[in-house]
């Protein structure tokens, strides 16, 4: 009986192992900060947009798009991934008052692929 319950015991305590909290690490790369912060309003147009991320992204696998309310692109330049890799830029046109909507797309150094988008305005003109 003795060892019946120490299976026992030794099944319970592999069945609670596996639907406990997961020891692994998740690979993908997600925002830390933005400039211009996601859904602010900002006074004058900025010269270009910033994403900091919360590990390295490869630098070949980076798209970094600043749309307008109508769908144009409004990036003036290549897309720059910082020396440590943790921080992509990219240049703008000079902004008009306005929506703007900053898409991106990056690579975990591992692979792994996130992407996402986020707003911010440039105030003045009909929208402010």
């Amino acid at each position: 009986m003795r060892n019946h319950r120490v299976v026992a015991a030794a099944l319970l305590a592999l069945a609670a192992g596996s639907v406990g909290p997961s020891r692994s690490v998740s690979a993908h790369s997600f925002p830390k900060q933005t400039h211009p912060a996601a859904g602010s309003t900002v006074n004058s147009p900025p010269s270009e947009v910033a994403i900091e991320f919360d590990s390295p992204v490869r630098a070949l696998s980076v798209k970094l798009q600043v749309l307008d309310s109508t769908g144009v692109d409004e990036t003036a330049g290549a897309t720059v991934v910082s020396k440590d890799r943790h921080c992509v830029s990219a240049p703008l046109k000079l902004l008009k008052p306005g929506e703007f909507t900053v898409k991106w797309k990056v690579m975990a150094q591992d692979g792994h692929g996130s992407e996402g988008s986020f707003s911010f305005m440039v105030a003045g003109g009909n929208g402010s």
